[in-house]
């Protein structure tokens, strides 16, 4: 073997363990942005929904499948009570956000991982009108329905860039969001029926990651 030879096996070795980090650092970085946070989010939203229902006798259901022939939606979590409904979804990541109501897809980045996203608020939307159809076929009427997107609490590393037409809200903020007034109004909603009514027209699936598609 001359020396050139050796040479070339010697800086291709040199590569080999130069780049070994690199990529175990990669598929860390991916792994854990895309599976270690959804769960804890999702965790996170339905206990603060449940301790506050659980006292004012308020259901709440989490990861509803709903398919009316025409499109499947996913609703993250639902407080059902005598005010009405309130539908909550997640921004799943640290990061920024980047979008409106209106647009089709909002952007994602976190400095080091840039990506779009489905419209959270559309496909809210799209939830609450299965939700509103499914009622009226049952003859439940005026019923108030409101959605809520929230979001991470560290603002140094989580931040929202979208329309004010868009119900956002960090997650530690939650909880007296829940105090406001129009959550103690009773708009003579009978609770269980529609809890019941949701539970056998959808399917309860597991948390899915809706941030990152």
């Amino acid at each position: 073997m001359n020396n050139d030879t050796m040479t070339w096996i010697l800086l291709i070795v040199m590569g080999v363990v130069l780049l070994t980090p690199s990529v175990l650092l990669t598929v860390y970085y991916f792994a854990r942005i895309r599976k270690k946070k959804p769960a804890y989010y999702g965790k996170k939203v339905s206990s603060i929904l449940r301790k506050y229902g659980g006292i004012r006798r308020f259901k709440v259901i989490d990861y509803l499948q709903m398919d009316d022939g025409r499109e499947v939606v996913i609703i993250p979590h639902l407080l059902i009570g005598y005010f009405g409904i309130l539908l909550v979804s997640t921004l799943d990541r640290r990061g920024s956000y980047f979008g409106d109501a209106k647009s089709a897809r909002w952007v994602y980045d976190d400095s080091k991982f840039k990506t779009d996203i489905p419209n959270p608020f559309q496909e809210n939307q799209r939830a609450i009108l299965q939700i509103r159809n499914l009622l009226s076929k049952n003859k439940i009427y005026n019923v108030p329905i409101q959605q809520l997107i929230v979001y991470d609490s560290y603002a140094k590393k989580c931040s929202c860039f979208v329309g004010s037409d868009v119900p956002l809200l960090r997650i530690n903020k939650l909880n007296g969001y829940l105090q406001k007034a129009m959550f103690d109004k009773d708009n003579g909603l009978d609770v269980e029926k529609i809890s019941a009514l949701l539970m056998e027209n959808g399917a309860l699936v597991d948390n899915p990651s809706r941030s990152l598609k």
